[in-house]
């Protein structure tokens, strides 16, 4: 605790000569750079346990400082010299160090400038780790709870900012939130529709690298098959392209790439295995986006000819931004996982003739790159061990070989070459 308290009166000291030397440069950058050594010596004292934290919390003038060096308008002033960067840093790191794992010196920080914390992370810089880290120590103590929201909203903020390259404390506490936090739910629900979307393709991105230690927190996952069995219906109004910003049916595409990637993994399965009006919802969807298709030449009509995606194609381009692309690929993928074991939703898939609709998807798309592999895999489990569902494969009657134009125009047929 002595080289802290040292340290504490030389940072003071040199903060005091500073008011003298205003009017020369070099002795500012000089001054600058002492105090910045003495909080450099009072950030290390920091890690020598909690009554060193305490008692470098109780220094009379120690806000001030704080105050001063961060926040206060004053030093700004000298912004521009090499020094104030490294100075600044190193005053961001002693408060973080101060409050880690200490309640009393949490507590101490989020009176004197939790505020002026939660807005200095509102503005990008070179110090926001710090901050995030500052604010992510505080409230998993449970002391500023009631501020989740806010919290939440800047940490999506700065994943919006930058979503390929988020800082290490956002990435900690954005995990923290869909793991762990009780009320992840509620503050997701209170999201914008473009920022919901953005999370959504986050933790789809989450849920492909989970592991047993490291899972997204089950209630958000029943909360987005909730959200994609109210909202799914939009899809069906989209008919083409003008229609997809005003219907937000991209909501929905994220809502079903969860699902598709948490369906399959086994860490999540007893989550979506029940869950049969889930199986449900998209095995309709499947069943009115083909009528759809067949109804007329729209985005879900399967693109079947190479010329259709050739370059010189009447159809746009831009088909893979078309929200029809994946779509039914998609679809398929989440009904072969819930197929999977499950007895009742083989049941359902017969019943309600889902597994024609999935038969009808065995050839290739060039909007649903994948849909054949995934609707033979969809077979595959709605067959294994279900002798009913065998059995309606077994007695459909052959009227013929399905036309495929992909052969016809690479002059294959049948598995033969067939020279023209």
């Amino acid at each position: 605790m002595e080289s802290a308290l040292e340290a504490y009166r030389g940072c003071a000291d040199s903060l005091q000569r500073l008011q003298n030397v205003l009017d020369n440069e070099d002795a500012v950058n000089s001054v600058l750079e002492e105090a910045t050594n003495h909080l450099k010596a009072m950030r290390n004292s920091c890690a020598h346990g909690t009554a060193v934290q305490d008692g470098i919390a109780q220094l009379p003038d120690l806000t001030r400082i704080f105050d001063f060096i961060l926040f206060e308008d004053d030093i700004k002033r000298f912004s521009y010299l090499p020094s104030f960067p490294p100075l600044q840093r190193m005053c961001w790191q002693t408060m973080a160090n101060l409050c880690v794992q200490n309640v009393t010196t949490q507590s101490m920080i989020w009176s004197h400038f939790g505020h002026k914390v939660i807005e200095a992370t509102r503005h990008s810089s070179s110090y926001t780790n710090i901050q995030i880290m500052i604010l992510f120590n505080i409230f998993q103590s449970g002391n500023i709870q009631s501020y989740d929201k806010t919290i939440f909203e800047v940490l999506i903020t700065k994943l919006s900012e930058n979503p390929n390259d988020t800082c290490e404390f956002s990435e900690i506490f954005l995990e923290y939130f869909l793991t762990s936090y009780h009320r992840v739910v509620f503050l997701y629900g209170t999201l914008a529709d473009q920022d919901r979307i953005m999370v959504l393709y986050y933790i789809a991105e989450y849920v492909r690298n989970s592991t047993p230690e490291r899972r997204v927190n089950h209630s958000l996952l029943t909360y987005i098959s909730k959200e994609l069995k109210k909202k799914s219906d939009c899809i069906l109004r989209t008919h083409n392209a003008s229609d997809v910003e005003h219907l937000r049916p991209r909501e929905v595409l994220a809502l079903l790439d969860v699902i598709a990637l948490a369906s399959g993994m086994e860490i999540y399965s007893e989550i979506y295995c029940n869950d049969h009006s889930l199986f449900l919802n998209v095995g309709g969807l499947l069943q009115q986006l083909k009528a759809i298709g067949e109804s007329s030449q729209n985005i879900f009509t399967p693109m079947k000819k190479l010329e259709q995606v050739a370059p010189n194609s009447k159809i746009s381009s831009d088909f893979e931004t078309e929200i029809s692309f994946r779509l039914k690929t998609t679809l398929v993928r989440i009904l072969a996982n819930l197929s999977y074991k499950n007895r009742k939703n083989q049941e359902y898939a017969r019943e309600t003739g889902i597994i024609m609709a999935i038969l009808d998807c065995t050839s290739a798309d060039g909007r649903n790159p994948l849909i054949k592999e995934w609707s033979i895999l969809a077979i595959r489990n709605l067959c294994e061990k279900c002798p009913e569902n065998q059995e309606l494969i077994a007695n459909l009657s052959k009227v013929g070989d399905a036309e495929n134009e992909l052969l016809k125009e690479l002059n294959l047929e049948l598995g033969s070459l067939r020279i023209q």
